[in-house]
């Protein structure tokens, strides 16, 4: 488990982005950073290691050149695969990890490259050649990412306090959440427990420049299955 925070808007960047991270600590008790950026955007990450024990993965996690940067939670399972293919493209690598496979996986390919990323994750890359933030929740949803968005102002976070922590004011509480929860002990699929607060939909995402504009909308489905492959998953089950 780690955490993921995002700020793009034009005032208390520092402030806000600090909180942030503070509020989502636990969810990496390893290791924690922030960037603030041009007065445009920042971001931070809460750092849990597994994979790679040393502090080189820590995250925020740059690019050599430091003209990428990723914020991540999750696993990629198949970073072994996609760093034979990066080293047949002529990456090179300090670390052992799946972070430093998928920021460069992201930098090669781009967001199309997400489609041959197999794990559970939730994502921001942010690149400073293009000035793009990717924001993505990979299709099993299994990671969490939260945003809030009014105008050309971003918050997006791990947890709804992440978010929290950024607002000046706090808003209200979504009583249809309640209500959801109370009954059927879940919440709805994209709300969050506080009006304006947003989840991001499983294998959703955006691309965003850093004024905050939207650029691109992310949508991956679950590839189609053949009716022969279907059957034979449900003669092996």
């Amino acid at each position: 488990m780690c955490g993921i925070n995002l700020l793009i808007r034009k005032n208390n960047l520092r402030e806000g982005i600090q909180h942030m991270m503070w509020a989502t600590a636990h969810r990496g008790p390893d290791h924690s950073a922030f960037h603030v950026h041009e007065q445009q955007l920042a971001f931070a990450g809460n750092r849990l290691k597994i994979l790679d024990m040393s502090d080189a993965s820590n995250q925020p996690f740059w690019s050599e050149d430091r003209q990428q940067v990723l914020v991540w939670n999750g696993a990629l399972y198949n970073y072994q695969d996609l760093r034979n293919l990066l080293l047949e493209a002529g990456y090179r690598f300090k670390t052992n990890s799946d972070t430093e496979v998928l920021l460069y996986w992201l930098t090669y390919k781009g967001v199309d490259g997400l489609k041959a990323c197999k794990g559970m994750f939730a994502l921001a890359f942010i690149d400073f050649r293009s000035n793009h933030v990717i924001i993505l929740r990979d299709i099993s949803g299994e990671k969490p990412l939260y945003y809030w968005n009014e105008g050309q102002e971003w918050i997006f976070s791990s947890e709804q306090r992440g978010v929290l922590a950024a607002l000046t004011n706090r808003p209200a509480i979504a009583r249809d959440q309640l209500e959801a929860f109370f009954t059927i002990r879940h919440t709805l699929p994209d709300q969050g427990f506080f009006e304006g607060i947003t989840q991001l939909l499983p294998g959703h995402g955006l691309v965003l420049d850093f004024d905050g504009n939207i650029i691109q909308s992310v949508q991956f489905l679950y590839p189609l299955l053949k009716v022969s492959e279907l059957r034979k998953i449900l003669k092996n089950y």
